[in-house]
């Protein structure tokens, strides 16, 4: 069976990491671990989805013990404050581009440029985190005068960890 504390660890690591990337933007995005479920927000934010992704041998068909944990967290990001829906969209390729290019310097969740390494027990097992592809990005219209555009997209983080059995 998987240890599900890297699977939870990662996600919590993807949280500090993407928090302290959108941190310092003019406009700062919110990371949050989970999503609310509310379609309208207040304020900028990317959301980290329930992690997927079958967890033990005889779920993937194998009789064999795991070496590798694969496993999908969703991300949904939805951007505020827009005059033109071009703009919304590009800001939205923007920050999955910026969580791509954070994601391939880091070494394991490691290394992540102005941040500490933090609880790296809670996450030690991870191997490696891609962007899938993306649905978007898009742009909604505004509802009347005075009102914003905002741009949304969502995508997947794939995610490999080493299991380790004793």
């Amino acid at each position: 069976m998987t240890d599900r504390r890297v699977r939870t660890g990662t996600k919590r690591r993807l949280v500090q990491c993407f928090s302290h990337l959108f941190a310092s933007r003019p406009q700062p995005i919110a990371v949050e671990y989970t999503w609310d479920g509310k379609e309208t927000v207040s304020r900028s934010t990317l959301w980290l989805g329930v992690i997927e992704g079958n967890t033990t041998p005889e779920s993937i068909g194998q009789g064999q013990r795991l070496e590798l944990d694969e496993f999908i967290i969703p991300v949904n990001v939805r951007l505020l404050g827009f005059v033109y829906g071009e703009v919304a969209e590009a800001a939205v390729e923007d920050v999955v581009n910026d969580i791509a290019a954070g994601l391939a310097a880091t070494h394991r969740l490691t290394r992540w440029p102005g941040l500490d390494d933090g609880d790296v027990q809670s996450y030690l097992g991870i191997a490696d985190v891609q962007v899938g592809p993306m649905d978007g990005p898009g742009h909604t219209f505004p509802g009347g005068p005075g009102q914003t555009i905002q741009g949304w997209g969502s995508f997947d983080l794939l995610c490999q960890s080493h299991l380790d059995f004793d």
